[in-house]
């Protein structure tokens, strides 16, 4: 207070004194010139760690370490491990942390053996391989000169086999044989076939060796005792279900005591409801009109019995 009323005294303006100077904000180039030398080290550290990080990174996956020493492969029926891994690319070096499995499984795919698989890496060096292979159901050829196929159960061509027990041996019209993975015939007509091959031996009580189908997609086949079986065209889903009733025409006329004690040459069940039957060594019978054909019964009930007109369908004959 005496300092004041000193000054008052003194003629002293406070309001007139000069304000004490402040201090202001830094240059930009002055703070650009001390912040450069240490953004350049921070970037530097940065970049040295990025870089030690990728080296170790490389490290782990080309390294020694984590290679694939070991693959196991499972399901293998008719491909051999060889092959597999020759599908697959794992007969050469790699690292199992970079294993890709979908690609893996695609490339497998690509074999017309394989129905399905399955790819799991095990640290730190294995990789598992589980293989669902296509079981052939059949052996299909083009005409009795082509070469023949198997077939699996969507009527895919698989590779180059022979007939064996328990497949359905197939011809064909003559044509071009069919390549890996193309369908030949349709996969419905395919079952319907494999179905009358298991049921025949108890409708009839004789075995299928052999199925044709002509250029016109009619059907015939011949049993292990040489008798032949002429079902019709098989073109459509409708044609593939009669072959249902052309079996129980059949097994309705295998209970004929004739029939049972006859030496048979061929039989049409192209008509479910009015087959023929034809013994060997009888006349050929005569072609008979459109007029003189037999009519079909109105009731799919009726029990058929042998023609007395046993005529066997014409062979096409296709160029």
């Amino acid at each position: 207070m005496r300092s004041r009323r000193s000054a008052h005294r003194a003629g002293v303006d406070h309001h007139r004194l000069p304000a004490r100077r402040q201090p202001g904000p830094e240059p930009r180039r002055e703070r650009r010139a001390r912040r450069l030398p240490t953004a350049f080290w921070r970037r530097a550290l940065a970049l040295l760690v990025a870089s030690l990080e990728v080296a170790v990174l490389g490290w782990v996956l080309v390294g020694p370490a984590f290679t694939i020493r070991e693959v196991t492969v499972t399901g293998l029926h008719h491909l051999t491990r060889a092959q597999v891994l020759g599908l697959t690319g794992l007969d050469r070096p790699g690292s199992v942390l970079i294993l890709d499995g979908d690609t893996i499984r695609r490339k497998l795919g690509s074999s017309t053996w394989i129905r399905t698989s399955t790819v799991a890496p095990v640290l730190p060096d294995r990789v598992q391989i589980a293989i669902d292979e296509w079981h052939p159901v059949a052996v299909y050829r083009a005409g009795d000169a082509g070469r023949a196929f198997y077939l699996n159960e969507v009527a895919a061509a698989i590779a180059p086999g022979q007939p064996a027990a328990g497949l359905a041996d197939i011809h064909g019209p003559a044509g071009a044989d069919p390549k890996p993975g193309e369908h030949p015939l349709e996969a419905q007509l395919l079952a319907a076939l494999i179905k009358i091959q298991s049921a025949l031996p108890s409708i009839y009580g004789q075995g299928v060796a052999r199925y044709d189908l002509d250029c016109l997609g009619s059907l015939s086949l011949t049993t292990t005792r040489g008798v032949k079986l002429y079902f019709g065209r098989v073109l459509t889903p409708e044609e593939f279900a009669s072959l249902g009733d052309k079996l129980a025409a059949l097994k309705s006329l295998a209970a004929d005591a004739d029939v049972q004690k006859g030496d048979l040459e061929y039989i049409n069940l192209v008509n479910p409801f009015a087959p023929a039957v034809k013994f060997k060594g009888a006349p050929a019978p005569s072609t008979p009109s459109p007029s003189k054909a037999p009519k079909t019964p109105k009731s799919p009930a009726a029990q058929p019995s042998p023609s007395p007109l046993p005529v066997a369908p014409a062979v096409a004959v296709c160029k």
